[in-house]
């Protein structure tokens, strides 16, 4: 760095990308470089170039990430230099500036190269820095737009087992379910809930990427309408475990707890709080915590109790192996919609021929213990006319 600073090689090579914003190895090359160069950046000049880091991030963006999108290389190295310039001075205000100016092309590059690992870890870092000041609106508004929540979750499914992409894309995910209603239904709708969870089970050793995913569950858990999806999903086995690993962590016992209290206003996801052994943990994180987390533990367990009251415990065995099935397989409501044909031929609703009797006969015959199943959860809740499910305006069938 000395050297080239004693030189003036920097500015010959921003210079150089400047000029040969049609090659993408000078792009590729010189924004590594430049890479190398950030850490020692000073407020507003980087070393002794004749550009500040506002000017250089222009030129990134316009020469770099504009011309060459679907050059994953170069996209690369261009998020990888905005990050650290966004990270080396976060207050740099000529720099934020720009890069909010220009935060629809780091969404479409995002976008357009879903499985680099890279891009999509520097992608979310440089959001995340966005959405920390004061125009996280306008940030989240232009994610949704432009629809990167898909992204974001087919991405956390390719990468689930990388630790770093999958702390900063639950982040951002985090960040979009608390700005309100639409954006969690968006995260929803496209089975958002289910790759947090599974994320929060392949990482329970990732003590950020637990405190970010209860964070989440516990912003999508504030709407009624979410409450019975992340149960389904596998949510509260996902949050139980999560405060029995992580009991000093007043971050992670905190989120939780917030979200088990609105999660259990369902009767299905209170009594699997008490099926999942977290009756336990949540009294010990109201102990500990008094403070931040008494009032919420009390409350989950006045709701447990009157729903294993309800219950009559009567069956804790069904129940538990109807959760198991719907965490590690398809939602409960998948399976009843998997059984309305062959519930509406068994009575005589429809106008089937021999040849289709025979075809479908065997799928009935094995399917017909789930449909069982799913009868005889529902009418555990059926004492007190408990609402199993809610229905979401993405929803085509109404389930009570």
């Amino acid at each position: 760095v000395e050297y080239m600073s004693n030189y003036n090689l920097i500015n010959i090579i921003v210079e150089g990308m400047r000029i040969n914003n049609g090659g993408a190895t000078a792009q590729r090359l010189g924004c590594a470089v430049l890479w190398h160069l950030v850490p020692v950046a000073k407020p507003e000049k980087i070393t002794s170039s004749n550009y500040t880091t506002a000017e250089i991030i222009d030129i990134v963006v316009n020469y770099s990430m504009i011309c060459h999108l679907d050059d994953s290389s170069v996209q690369k190295y261009s998020l990888a230099l905005l990050a650290k310039c966004v990270i080396a001075d976060p207050d740099d205000r000529k720099s934020l500036k720009i890069i909010h100016e220009v935060n629809n092309w780091v969404i479409l590059s995002m976008k357009v190269h879903p499985y680099e690992p890279y891009i999509m870890e520097d992608g979310c870092t440089v959001l995340l820095h966005l959405m920390k000041k004061k125009s996280k609106e306008k940030v989240v508004d232009m994610i949704t737009t432009l629809k990167l929540e898909g992204v974001l979750v087919e991405s956390l499914w390719e990468h689930r087992d990388s630790p770093p992409i999958v702390e900063s894309i639950v982040a951002v995910l985090a960040e979009v379910a608390g700005h309100g209603l639409e954006e969690a239904l968006c995260i929803s709708s496209v089975r958002g809930i289910p790759a947090i969870v599974s994320a929060m089970m392949a990482n329970i050793n990732d003590v950020h990427i637990q405190r970010q995913g209860c964070l989440c569950l516990s912003y999508l858990s504030l709407h009624k309408e979410l409450r019975a999806s992340v149960g389904c999903a596998g949510g509260i086995y996902a949050i139980v475990d999560a405060m029995r690993f992580y009991p000093q962590i007043i971050g992670i016992q905190e989120h939780a707890i917030s979200a088990l209290v609105n999660l259990a206003t369902i009767q299905y996801n209170a009594a699997m709080i008490s099926l999942s052994d977290g009756i336990p943990i949540v009294e010990k994180a109201g102990n500990i915590y008094p403070d931040q987390c008494q009032n919420s533990a009390e409350t989950i367990l006045k709701l447990t109790e009157k729903a294993n009251r309800s219950a009559g415990r009567r069956r804790p065995g069904l129940l538990h192996m109807k959760y198991r099935y719907s965490r590690f397989t398809t939602s409960l409501h998948d399976i009843f919609n998997q059984q309305r044909g062959s519930s509406r031929y068994r009575r005589g609703k429809t106008g089937q021929s021999s040849g289709q009797h025979k075809t479908h006969e065997h799928t009935r015959n094995q399917r017909r213990e789930r449909f069982n199943l799913f009868d005889s959860l529902k009418q555990i809740f059926d004492d007190d006319e408990t609402t199993v499910f809610q229905k979401s305006e993405t929803d085509e069938t109404d389930f009570h």
